[in-house]
């Protein structure tokens, strides 16, 4: 009986001393998925600076369970490209995403629900290749591998007051396309990630660490983008782009999603 006493007097500290778990409540903004930046064909020459902005109407929200996600509306990004040969290029792409929607994917009223008002930000290494099928067809291979910055407010904190997560980004699309008279026409079949922000998660401290990761996104999803488009040469290594393009995941549509895009060609001529 005495042992008994001992060993509860000396296990009593050490369980007092660990703190029990805890929920935690967040929500944030992400960035609706869209198809890889490219029209199939490969730059004339060894470098290339773009600039595009484009606006997505979501559907079907309060699907998707425990998501304290609102989705950002629209978006304004560049990328500056090289060319690695006459058929590849790599590229550095940046992007912007904001105004959210009025519900999260679960369902919630996102300015009540305390989702920031700030931005998505996005960053990626792009790799893209054409391969000629013909004079005028070509098929081209697109894939974009970085990072998405979401937004989020975990509850608990002022109003007003957030921190950032990041989650991975990637964006791969199949593109064949058809050029005429300075006309390229072309269509994408691809995915790209979809980042999530839980509603709730529980942390489960011990003896050693709070376990606390804070605000928390991750890629969990991969969603279908598919778009058709049009570019046009309007002048001198001049480029126009417009394109309509439709994506969905698993508990949502995003779409249709317009963007236009201006790409001004550098430097010497490629031969192709």
């Amino acid at each position: 009986m005495t042992a008994r006493v001992l060993l509860a007097l000396l296990v009593l500290p050490v369980v007092a001393c660990i703190p029990s778990p805890y929920t935690v409540t967040q929500h944030g903004l992400i960035s609706a998925p869209r198809p890889a930046s490219y029209d199939g064909q490969p730059m004339p020459t060894a470098t290339r600076v773009e600039a595009h902005a484009g606006t997505t109407r979501v559907a079907d929200l309060g699907q998707a369970e425990n998501s304290g996600a609102a989705v950002a509306r629209h978006h304004a990004g560049g990328a500056l490209r090289a060319g690695v040969n006459a058929q590849t290029d790599i590229g550095l792409e940046v992007d912007g995403a904001w105004s959210a929607t009025e519900s999260t994917l679960s369902g919630d009223n996102s300015m009540s629900s305390g989702v920031p008002d700030a931005a998505v930000l996005e960053g990626a290494l792009a790799l893209r290749t054409s391969l000629e099928l013909n004079a005028r067809m070509r098929l081209g291979l697109a894939a974009a591998f970085g990072m998405s910055s979401s937004p989020i407010h975990r509850d608990g904190t002022g109003a007003g007051e957030f921190s950032r997560d990041e989650a991975l980004l990637v964006r791969a699309a199949l593109v064949p396309s058809y050029r005429f008279d300075g006309v390229t026409l072309y269509g994408s079949l691809g995915g790209a990630t979809l980042s999530a922000i839980d509603e709730t998660f529980t942390v489960v401290p011990d003896s050693g660490s709070s376990n606390d990761p804070g605000v928390v996104a991750e890629a969990k999803e991969l969603a279908f983008t598919g778009a058709i488009g049009a570019t046009v040469h309007v002048a001198d290594r001049v480029h126009l782009t417009a394109q309509l393009a439709q994506t969905m995941s698993e508990h949502t549509t995003f779409g249709p999603q317009l963007m236009a895009a201006l790409a001004i060609d550098l430097g010497t001529p490629l031969a192709h």
